[in-house]
This record gives structure tokens, sequence and C-alpha cells, in this order.
């Protein structure tokens, strides 16, 4: 089974949960902005959370299954939209007028072979995960599918890339069997309720190891302005315009360990967040630790977008992360109930 990338839209690349266990190294974790999204995309159809998924930004991509294959949607920042083909009496594919069909997120979806999926504008998100039964299949690197291109690790794509998709497990294949017709299926059933929008304007944090060094009024400013996402932003840094931030010494720091989620306060003031692909170390003031529950939300912001940051314990950023987890282990186990033989 392969799935072939006709357009890439902004950035499309190959990702699951990221490339742990080397950060001692200097290697990134990568892997999915929003994990969340990505892990319940691939439960969906039957996968194992940590599954190579594709990773969208925006809209523009377009994708065509060259077999028939079951597929999630989770995420924002687009709107997929579904065409069938049909063979022409030239034996050439052509697109079958009126058959497009918006596709929804958060159910599996049965799509027949020689199907076309175009992502469409949305004016909510910033990225769109698509989950394919069985799985991205591309060479491991390092334990991870992920892509990390600044240092050559994973699948480059490119327009007229065919992707290898994995084997199915025994509850993805009866998952497909329940839902196999001519066309274009959506399954009845979802995770409607694991959705968690994008437009949320609060970012929960945890006070970094230099908080203490920032002025009072850096701090005033951290917990009572709105920030907003700037264009220089990407998979290795969010970072935000708005009140300017200073200690009250401003003598250079000696480097050290930082990870995703991570808020350094770079030179002329401004707040940096690190996120997937950033480095594991950093010589900048940290104000704050965007707790883990929350990345997910803050990677489906887009340029321009505002937001506000809320103080949280320990004991609460944990609660939340465990709740999270345990939305998805009860996903999993409903769908394995459902579809094991």
């Amino acid at each position: 089974m392969a799935v072939t990338i006709i357009k890439t839209g902004m950035q499309c690349s190959v990702q699951d949960l990221g490339r742990y266990g080397n950060q001692r190294y200097g290697v990134p974790i990568s892997g999915a902005m929003d994990k969340h999204a990505a892990s319940v995309a691939n439960l969906l159809v039957g996968n194992r959370k940590e599954l190579a998924v594709l990773e969208f930004v925006l809209h523009g991509a377009v994708i065509r299954f060259d077999d028939d294959a079951l597929i999630a949607f989770s995420g924002s920042g687009a709107v997929p939209f579904a065409t069938t083909l049909q063979k022409s009496t030239l034996g050439e594919s052509t697109l079958q007028k009126g058959m497009e069909a918006q596709l929804p997120v958060h159910k599996a979806i049965y799509v027949p072979k020689n199907t076309i999926v175009e992502l469409q504008y949305s004016d909510k998100g910033c990225r769109m995960y698509m989950a394919v039964a069985g799985g991205i299949d591309v060479p491991e690197v390092m334990g991870s599918r992920s892509t990390y291109l600044p240092a050559g690790a994973g699948e480059k794509i490119s327009a007229g890339s065919n992707l290898e998709v994995g084997a199915m497990s025994d509850v993805s294949i009866n998952m497909m069997r329940s839902l196999t017709r001519e066309f274009v299926v959506v399954a009845k059933w979802g995770a409607i309720e694991l959705i968690e929008e994008a437009g949320s304007d609060y970012i929960r944090f945890l006070k970094g190891a230099e908080w203490e060094q920032f002025t009072k009024v850096s701090q005033d400013n951290w917990l009572n302005d709105w920030f907003t996402v700037s264009n220089a932003s990407d998979r290795m840094g969010i970072k935000l315009e708005g009140g300017q931030l200073a200690r009250v010494n401003s003598g250079e720091m000696i480097s050290t360990a930082v990870t995703q989620g991570t808020v350094q306060v770079i030179p002329d003031g401004s707040p940096l967040i690190l996120m997937a692909d950033a480095q594991t170390t950093g010589g900048y003031p940290r104000i704050a630790q965007i707790i883990n529950a929350d990345l997910h939300i803050l990677a489906q912001k887009r340029p321009g977008d505002k937001i506000r940051f809320r103080a949280v314990s320990p004991l609460v950023a944990e609660e939340l992360y465990i709740s999270m987890q345990e939305e998805l282990k009860r996903l999993e186990r409903n769908i394995k109930t459902k579809f094991s033989i």
C-alpha cells in the first residue's frame, strides 16, 4: 500500500512522537508539533499511537491513495476534501465530477483506491495530522521516523513523493472491513470529545529556573500582557511579540539544558518558546516552562494569534498530563474492544 504526495502545501513532513533518549548527544526530540493530535489520529485507525503520520502546515496539500486505505485526521489548520477518481476510456485517471465531499476530523474514514484528498483553507489552527492504518513506513533514524531536516534525518517530502504504508493491525483490518464500500465512508463513531479548541487563549506554565532573576515589571508583564505569535516562528520555536522582559542583572549565562516548552528570553527581550525541533542546550534565561498538557495548543497557533499565560503548580501540571494520557488510553481500549476478534 502506498500514498502519493501530489502537492506538499506550505509544509509536509513525516512525524511520530519523537526521537527520545538522544538529547545528551545534542539530538533534538523532534516528532509531531501537536503530539496529542498525532496520537488521536493513529488510535482512530487502530494504530499504536507511536506510529508515523503526516504533519501538514495550513492548507494546500494534495494526496492520492494508490490503494484502499483507512485514514483519520486530527488537529486543525485545514479542511480535508475527498474526490474519488475513475478510469477513463484511455486508461488514465480522471476526476469524477460531483463526487467531492468534506471529510471530518476525529473519525475513521475509508477511502477507496484512486481517491484524492485536498487540504483546503481553514481560518482556525495551524497543523493537521493524517494517520493511515499501518503507519507511514519510512526508515528509522536513531529509533524514530520523525523528520529533522537540518541533520538530514527522516524523509524529505516533495511533489511526487511515494510513501509506503506498513502492515495493518488486526484491529485496523476489522475496522476497514466494517467500512469498505465503493466510495468514501466515514465511521459513525469517533473521538469528538477529545478535540481541544485551537482558539484557547490561556497557556499554562511553571515558573522557570531563572524566574526570580527577572524584574518585578517583567514578571508582571509575563503574567498579565497579551503576546502575539511572530512570523519568525517554526518547528524549532515560537517567538512572541509583546511586553519586553529583562533580568535584574543582564550578565551572560552558562549554557544549560532546555527542552520542548522551555521559554527563553532572547537578548532583545522577546520570549522564545522552544518546540519540537529545539536544541538541547541554551544560554538564555528561562522565565517559564510550558506544561506538557498545553504544548499541543501552542502547536496550533499561527502567526498573529494572541495568547496569555497562567501559572499553575507542578501538581496541577502533573494531573493535567495524566488526565490527557488516560483519555488516550480509554480511546485505545474502546477501539480494541469494539474491533478485536
